[in-house]
C-alpha cells in the first residue's frame, strides 16, 4: 500500500470512529465500506474518482483528493491536529444539510458508490461460476465431450454483463478482458469449434487469472492479466 493510500485509509478510519461516536451510525457503517474498497484498491485515485461521480458526494471526494495530494506523501510527519482538522472538514461535508433532497450523501453512497462496486464483484463472481459450470458440463469423466452452442451464447451474455459492471466501476482492465473473451468466444462460435478442448482450457485459465488478479493487486499479477487479454484478442494464433 502506497504512502498516499495509507494516509487516506488512516484518515477515513478516524472519520469512521468520529461518526460512530457522534451517533452517525448509518454514515459510519457506510464509511467502513469505503475504507474496505480503498484499502484493497490497486489505484486509489480511480476509487476516489468513482466516489466523486456519486451525486452529493463530489465535494467530499474532492476534499479527499486535495488532502491526499497535499499531505499524502508525508504521512509519518503529520501532526495529530492536522489529521483532526481534516476529519472535522470531511465530517462536515458528509453530514451537513443540503438543499437538494435527492442528493443526500448517505443515499448517494448507499445506492450508487457502494452498490456499483458490489455489483461489479457480484458480476465477477457470477462470471466465474458460469465458467466453472461450463467446464463441468463439457466433460464426461475425463473425456471432453465438447461445448454446446447455447452454452457459448450464455458465455457471451455473461461477458457482456461483466463488461457493463466493470465499466460502471471504472475497472478498465476487466472491461478489456470481457471484450477479449467475447471476441474469443465469438471466434469459436463462428467456426464451429465446439469440440476443441483447447477452447475450454484457455477460457478456464483466463478466468483463473482474472479471479486471482481481482483478489490481489501486485504488478506481476496485473501483467499476467494483460498477457491473458492479449491472447484472447488473437484467437487465431491459439486455435488455428
Amino acid at each position: 500500500m502506497s504512502g498516499a493510500q495509507s494516509y487516506i485509509v488512516r484518515l477515513l478510519r478516524k472519520l469512521e470512529m468520529s461518526l460512530l461516536n457522534n451517533r452517525y451510525q448509518v454514515e459510519g457503517a457506510m464509511m467502513g465500506k469505503i475504507i474496505h474498497k480503498i484499502s484493497h484498491a490497486d489505484n486509489v485515485e480511480n476509487e476516489l474518482e468513482s466516489l466523486y461521480s456519486v451525486k452529493g458526494l463530489d465535494q467530499f471526494a474532492l476534499r479527499l483528493m486535495w488532502s491526499m495530494e497535499k499531505r499524502g506523501q508525508a504521512v509519518t510527519g503529520l501532526d495529530g491536529k492536522v489529521i483532526d482538522y481534516e476529519v472535522e472538514a470531511l465530517s462536515s461535508l458528509l453530514t451537513g444539510s443540503t438543499s437538494d433532497e435527492q442528493s443526500s450523501p448517505k443515499e448517494g453512497l448507499e445506492w450508487h458508490f457502494v452498490q456499483t462496486l458490489d455489483g461489479f464483484y457480484d458480476a465477477l463472481h457470477k462470471f466465474g461460476r458460469v465458467i466453472e459450470e461450463t467446464q463441468r458440463k463439457s466433460y464426461d469423466g475425463d473425456s471432453f465431450r465438447g461445448i454446446d452452442q447455447d452454452v457459448l451464447f450464455r458465455l457471451l451474455h455473461e461477458a457482456a454483463s461483466l463488461e457493463e459492471a466493470a465499466r460502471s466501476a471504472h475497472k478498465d482492465d476487466v472491461v478489456m478482458f470481457a471484450k477479449g473473451l467475447s471476441h474469443f468466444v465469438q471466434y469459436v462460435a463462428d467456426r464451429g469449434l465446439f469440440k476443441d478442448v483447447r477452447f475450454m482450457n484457455i477460457v478456464d485459465n483466463a478466468n483463473l487469472t482474472l479471479q486471482t488478479v481481482m483478489e490481489a493487486a501486485g504488478t506481476e499479477d496485473r501483467d499476467s492479466l494483460q498477457q491473458t487479454i492479449a491472447l484472447l484478442q488473437h484467437p487465431g494464433e491459439l486455435l488455428d
